[in-house]
């Protein structure tokens, strides 16, 4: 059954703040010609998420990470493996790992790339902080 992507980012919103209670997170949507996208950001969280102040290209890391999605799901491992250039804590592996599947409860890829041919019900964006927001270690705030 369809469910629209705001309803979807209200049930993501809610899974984050169940599993992830002592974390900040943002789940924001949007429309577009063509599709619809949906964007995850943990913003804060009581323990350390990157294990090193540089990403794998040597550049110093300022607070914020965008990260692919599909490594959460072919890879198991979790000890400070790197994820898209930034090289994660196997605590932020693992929050993050959940929090794609929580996003992507109700969302379908019916895809053939081979013959530029995408079909999914929204695009997944996974981030750590914001482009104007970095991440910060201490939790929601509560």
């Amino acid at each position: 059954m369809y469910k629209d992507i705001k309803d979807i980012a209200k049930e993501v919103r809610q899974g984050l703040r169940t599993q992830y209670p002592e974390c900040k997170w943002e789940v924001r949507i949007d429309r577009f010609s063509g599709g619809q996208s949906m964007r995850v950001a943990l913003l804060a969280a009581p323990f350390k998420v990157f294990t090193s102040d540089k990403d794998s290209a040597g550049n110093t890391m300022r607070g914020y990470a965008q990260l692919n999605h599909y490594q959460f799901r072919s890879s198991g491992v979790n000890d400070g493996c790197c994820n898209n250039g930034s090289f994660l804590t196997p605590e932020a592996w693992d929050c993050m790992a959940e929090a794609d599947k929580i996003a992507n409860k109700d969302n379908w890829n019916r895809s053939e790339p081979q013959v530029d041919y995408f079909d999914v019900n929204y695009w997944l964006h996974l981030e750590i902080g914001r482009w104007d927001k970095p991440f910060t270690l201490g939790g929601n705030g509560k």
